[in-house]
């Protein structure tokens, strides 16, 4: 949103909670099986377990990507990435909200309303942009897997299984649809360019983006709406140099 405005919010306004994920959400669904381990890699009883991710086997990668990235890096950061998302609470407890609702305010008197549900069983989003010449509606419906460190020709392949469209409607005509240009690489290609986006010319509004989603929290947290440059000065502060 930000690329797309030219813009940082001014204030936001959020509400979150745990609604899937979590030791207690399963044990509610008569899934007390899933928090039985910690963790899935090197644990039998997550062998039928669809969101296991086991780092030490090629089951889910033909290569050892995940293994190099991650197990044998845990001595280095600590970062377990095959934690059991339903696992006791009791050690390592779960506390990312997975459900979200967020408004925001930009100084250019535009309004936003974002919501995310992080367990939806498939990939993608709907962006509708109203203005006063008309509105913009995209829909990109990705395949449902889990990324288990393929390749980006692979990835792509995969998500060609979704849809996608773009619908233009201008005031008083009717609306017609644009057709969408094939690029290579995941997520229709916009991969690549978001990640030029963020760490090259314009890391500035990466940061931004970062900071959007910190302020979101504080307002989740305390129940208020939040400006944004309240939290400025400490976001940057903590910014390595």
């Amino acid at each position: 949103m930000h690329w797309l405005l030219e813009d940082r919010p001014s204030d936001i306004f959020a509400f979150g909670s745990l609604s899937f994920y979590g030791e207690q959400n399963a044990i509610a669904r008569g899934q007390a099986d899933q928090t039985r381990y910690d963790r899935y890699t090197g644990e039998a009883a997550a062998h039928n377990d669809p969101f296991a991710l086991s780092l030490d086997t090629s089951e889910h990668s033909k290569s050892d990507q995940l293994k190099g990235l991650y197990l044998d890096a845990e001595a280095e950061d600590g970062y377990i990435r095959d934690r059991n998302v339903f696992g006791h609470e009791s050690a390592y407890p779960i506390t990312a909200e997975d459900t979200m609702v967020v408004s925001a305010r930009y100084p250019s008197g535009v309004l936003l309303n974002y919501s995310l549900i992080a367990y939806c069983p498939w990939g993608g989003e709907r962006l509708t942009i109203t203005g006063t010449e008309g509105q913009i509606e995209y829909f990109g419906r990705g395949a449902g897997h889990v990324i288990a460190g393929q390749d980006n020709a692979s990835l792509a392949s995969e998500q060609t299984q979704g849809e996608q469209s773009i619908r233009v409607q201008r005031m008083f005509e009717p609306a017609r649809d644009v057709e969408i240009p094939e690029a290579e690489g995941a997520h229709g290609g916009g991969d690549i360019k978001l990640l030029e986006r963020i760490f090259l010319p314009d890391h500035h509004a990466g940061a931004m983006s970062v900071l959007t989603g910190v302020t979101a929290n504080r307002s989740i947290e305390t129940g208020q709406r939040v400006e944004l440059e309240t939290l400025l000065p400490a976001f940057i502060a903590e910014l390595p140099a």
